[in-house]
């Protein structure tokens, strides 16, 4: 959570960690308790550090994660632990969900094919394995939702999140009434909808007293914190640079005017947070997520700043060795969740700076892949990438995705983007700035420095990339029989 001015200097921030459940192999759950108290938490630190600043606060937005499930009773309370995105378990599900409505019916609605860990798989592995707690259900939400929720006591969604769940209509921007109602979904399950820049409500009077923030301060709808990253990189128009972030996944994403899709849904559409506006995206489930099941279970001990030493020891191209990122299964461009991670190449001279090394330009070739699809379908390209999470705190990350991709790139100022373009919107919401356009032109710097493609190391990426493309393709069957 972070406290930013209109000019975009953020005056303070503050976090708290909170883990994910896996109670079974394939299992992603969160506790949304213990992430609302999460909020609490760094909401009071705030406020006791920065307590003047915190006097002053006009406006909040929320950024959350995309894709999750919270189930709620009549009285607003949880019934079960959130399903989050890197939930597998809901493959039955799919198919299930396929049998009733086709493949093709289902992706002109959605333009997305359906995935595992979808708001809208989730709920129909909950109603199959779990009747009674489904039969208690009188809302659904995103988590983000939740939380504005527990500010304010208004409940409902908007357009960017939903439009992840997997049960909205995309180009409409509003519920997929025809899937919802072909499965057998109760339509008051789904609270109204709205833009992200619409004002929810207030902050309560019991919220504002513990956590000394000021009562009756609009809270704007907010996010999915993919959208909010966007706005936050100053992503508002098809013809701003493409932005490629590393977090625990990886995106890859382009402003659209309409809402194009890939005729074989190997990427993500979704609303953009201006409602005249959405985007196409490619993901991978394994980002940061590969470099810490390396640092935790091979590199134990070692520091992030270590690991990049190391890695840093090794020229481009690893001698030969290349790592396939699919820890967690696929999204984009191959949507597998029986695909598995794997090195490939490996001789008796690599070593663990080779590994290092490997892991963190195969997390940058799935980016690669995704740039590269989203140049075929939408049939433009960017000569510029605003490289972000992650991706963007390590000079050699950088210098990779420059020549990888073949672009400039360059970062914003700010390391938390999602949480700007959440300030930004909420400022929108509340009459401060007059549009997204303005409040980025406000809040969003950028920095002086310019990462240029280094030739030779593009020609090598070039030539690995054809072999790392390949290696999922060649191992598919093995990997399902596994």
């Amino acid at each position: 959570m972070l406290l930013m001015r209109e000019n975009g200097t953020v005056i303070a921030s503050a976090q708290q960690g909170y883990g994910i459940l896996r109670p079974k192999a394939g299992y992603a759950e969160q506790d949304v308790e213990e992430l609302w108290n999460a909020v609490l938490s760094v909401m009071k630190t705030l406020s006791a550090q920065y307590p003047d600043e915190v006097r002053r606060t006009a406006c909040i937005g929320l950024s959350g994660q995309m894709h999750a499930l919270v189930m709620l009773d009549r009285s607003g309370q949880p019934l079960r632990n959130a399903m989050i995105w890197a939930d597998q378990r809901s493959g039955s599900a799919v198919e299930s969900i396929l049998q009733t409505v086709t493949p093709a019916e289902y992706a002109a609605t959605a333009l997305n094919k359906l995935s595992t860990g979808f708001s809208l798989s989730s709920l129909i592995w909950v109603r199959d394995n779990e009747p009674e707690i489904f039969d208690r259900t009188d809302k659904v939400v995103m988590i983000k939702d939740y939380i504005r929720y527990r500010m304010c006591g208004e409940l409902g969604c908007e357009a960017s999140d939903a439009s992840s769940s997997g049960m909205f209509d995309v180009a409409k921007r509003t519920w997929a009434w025809n899937i919802i109602d072909r499965l057998g979904l109760p339509r008051g399950m789904f609270p109204p909808c709205y833009e992200a820049i619409d004002t929810a409500g207030t902050l309560s009077s019991g919220i504002a007293e513990e956590t000394k923030f000021p009562q009756g301060i609009p809270i704007a709808f907010g996010g999915g914190d993919t959208l909010m990253h966007e706005v936050g990189t100053a992503m508002i128009g098809e013809d701003r640079p493409w932005v490629a972030n590393i977090g625990t996944s990886t995106t890859f994403t382009c402003a659209m005017k309409q809402a194009k899709h890939d005729p074989d849904y190997r990427t993500n559409t979704f609303c953009h947070c201006r409602s005249d506006l959405w985007i196409m995206m490619g993901a991978t489930l394994c980002g940061g997520a590969g470099i810490s099941w390396l640092r935790n279970n091979i590199f134990r001990g070692t520091t992030l700043d270590e690991l990049n030493e190391l890695a840093s020891s090794i020229g481009p191209g690893s001698d030969g060795l290349i790592f396939l990122p699919y820890l967690n299964g696929a999204r984009a461009p191959d949507n597998d969740p029986n695909a598995k991670g794997m090195f490939f190449g490996m001789t008796i001279d690599h070593t663990r700076e080779h590994m290092m090394r490997a892991v963190l330009e195969g997390i940058i070739f799935s980016m690669k892949n995704s740039f590269e699809l989203l140049k075929r379908v939408t049939g433009r390209t960017s000569e510029w990438v605003i490289c972000s999470g992650g991706g963007a705190r390590s000079r050699l990350l950088l210098q990779m995705q420059a020549d990888m991709f073949g672009c400039l790139v360059r970062t914003t100022v700010s390391a938390e983007q999602a949480c700007i373009g959440a300030a930004i919107t909420a400022a929108v919401s509340s009459g401060h700035y007059a549009s997204l356009e303005e409040g980025c032109r406000a809040a969003v710097h950028f920095s002086d420095e310019i990462i240029h493609p280094i030739r030779e190391n593009v020609e090598r990426y070039g030539d690995l990339f054809e072999i790392y493309r390949r290696l999922y393709s060649s191992n598919r069957l093995l990997m399902e029989m596994y």
